[in-house]
Order: structure tokens, then C-alpha cells, then sequence
């Protein structure tokens, strides 16, 4: 997965603040709609689809708590049409994030399971993220 972090191609934008003020993050609403591809080289890979979903700053007093719905949606390669449902919490972004794989269509439909999702420093840059994600699916 790629997220562009900033500037006019930015693929994540802050759509709610927190109803708290001061800089207070609890509340704040985040939407993505993120790259797939074949691989973490941007410029050398495939597109495979869309991570598309929401995330909800749902931790109190500094602690940190994402809630995460994302829609994984493949528009090209072997699974192009169909999409995968999941949900979880984040604690970092930095460490491997575990959602949970709660239903899909096409050829995913009552898909049920895990993603592990895997930061990966050395294919990052200081304004784009990349992430590998794995699916364990049974359908």
C-alpha cells in the first residue's frame, strides 16, 4: 500500500477535528483512499487497487487508540472486481497492525480472516508510507 502524506496528491485528509480543540486528537476523523501495488518500488510496479476507508482517533487521555474501516478494492490482477471488508484498532503505524477480515464481495463474499499489515522503512520516503499487507482469508 502506498499513502501519499502531503501536497496536492496527498491520499489521507483529516475530514472531522476533534470536538475537544487545543490540539486534542480524540474524535478526529481521517479518510484514505490509498494504492495497492504489486510491489513497494512505486515507480517499477503494477496497480492492483484501492485502500480505501476511515480512521477515528478513539483513545482518551494520550492514549493512543485508531479505530480503522478499510475496504481493500482490486481493480486489476487476478482478484480485479472483488474487495475485501476490515476492521481494528492501531496502536502504531510503525509496528505490524493486525485487522480483522469481516466479509468481501466477488469472489470474496463471506470471506472471513486477518491482514497483517507491515511497515517498511527502507521503501518510505519523508512524504509517502509503504506498507506490505498480507491477507489470510478463508471464503
Amino acid at each position: 500500500m502506498h499513502q501519499t502524506l502531503t501536497g496536492p496528491n496527498a491520499t489521507e485528509e483529516t475530514s472531522v477535528q476533534s470536538p475537544l480543540g487545543g490540539g486534542a486528537t480524540f474524535g478526529q476523523i481521517t479518510v484514505l483512499d490509498n494504492e495497492l501495488r504489486d510491489s513497494p518500488d512505486r515507480w517499477r510496479s503494477s496497480p492492483l487497487g484501492r485502500f480505501q476507508g476511515l480512521v477515528a482517533e478513539a483513545g482518551l487521555a494520550g492514549t493512543p487508540g485508531l479505530l480503522s474501516a478499510a475496504n481493500v478494492v482490486f481493480t486489476a490482477g487476478r482478484h480485479r472486481g472483488s474487495t475485501l471488508a476490515m476492521l481494528g484498532t492501531v496502536q502504531n503505524l510503525r509496528a505490524t497492525v493486525e485487522r480483522s477480515v469481516l466479509g468481501g464481495t466477488g469472489e470474496f463474499r463471506m470471506a472471513r480472516g486477518y491482514s497483517s499489515m507491515v511497515y517498511m522503512a527502507g521503501a518510505s520516503t519523508s512524504n509517502n508510507d509503504v506498507y506490505m499487507i498480507d491477507f489470510f482469508v478463508q471464503v
